[in-house]
């Protein structure tokens, strides 16, 4: 079975607590899978929507975020046997599951060095054939296979207030099951123009006082409304053949194609 490979939500986003968001930033890429796409947000979203704005976050502190912010409910598991642990993979959850870096190697670890150090990554599936897990590590540009030992190292090794949690043991938060993409009844009316490509539909927000046109190209009679700051917008394409705007074609648009905004006046929500 097909299963969703949400988009790997980096921690160096620029925001204040980047570099001690990597629970933060895990917790967003969570939130994609349990969502099968339909919320995408970042680490500095699921900082904000919690109340610790001292160093790190938990995964409690995660499960209060998408509660107050999303409506969704994050399993958390403080002390779980490896074994459940992987078996709730298996079953077709996700996984945030916290550790010590130290145990990734440096060929599978976003950051080279230092790596001494408490870290949280997210776990997305088990591959059948040799049982690696595909991991997204915030500090990392890209999701990667790693064997399945590495990560049980990774997890024993976490330090909870007590001590080691201890090597065959875990402290996760799970997604809800999602084996298969559902069904996208949502574009089934999707109609593709300007050189549109299909997106998985998403959610942006206007950065600032922005234009909305009927076509991807700057021209003064094009312009639908001027929407506020803070506006949404749904795209389900997007195309580069549109007006070159601060060095960037991208232009985003709605199902039928009639409505268009440039990417540079819309950010990811």
């Amino acid at each position: 079975m097909a299963i969703y490979r949400p988009r790997l939500v980096p921690q160096d986003d620029g925001s204040y607590w980047q570099w001690e968001n990597c629970m933060a930033a895990s917790g967003a890429t969570a939130l994609d899978r349990h969502t099968l796409g339909g919320i995408r947000t970042t680490g500095a979203k699921i900082r904000n929507c919690q109340d610790d704005k001292v160093g790190g976050i938990d995964l409690i502190d995660v499960k209060t975020a998408w509660n107050r912010c999303f409506s969704k409910y994050f399993d958390v598991r403080l002390k779980i046997t490896w074994r459940t642990f992987v078996g709730a993979i298996k079953a077709g959850r996700g996984a945030v599951v916290a550790g010590n870096y130290a145990y990734i190697p440096y060929k599978y670890r976003g950051q080279k060095s230092p790596s001494n150090f408490g870290h949280a990554v997210y776990i997305n599936e088990i591959r059948s054939s040799d049982g690696a897990m595909l991991m997204y590590d915030p500090l990392a540009e890209k999701p990667v296979w790693i064997p399945q030992t590495y990560i049980r190292q990774f997890a024993g090794h976490f330090r909870t207030s007590t001590g080691l949690i201890g090597l065959g043991y875990a402290q996760a938060g799970f997604t809800r099951i999602t084996p298969t993409p559902l069904p996208d009844t949502s574009t089934s009316s999707l109609r593709l123009r300007y050189g549109g490509v299909k997106i998985t539909p998403n959610i942006f927000a206007a950065r600032v006082s922005a234009k909305q046109r009927r076509s991807p190209y700057i021209r003064s009679d094009n312009i639908i409304r001027v929407v506020s700051k803070g506006t949404k917008f749904k795209a389900y394409q997007k195309t580069k053949t549109g007006t070159n705007v601060g060095g960037s074609r991208i232009w985003y648009g709605n199902i039928n194609g009639t409505v268009w905004m440039h990417s540079s006046v819309l950010r990811d929500i």
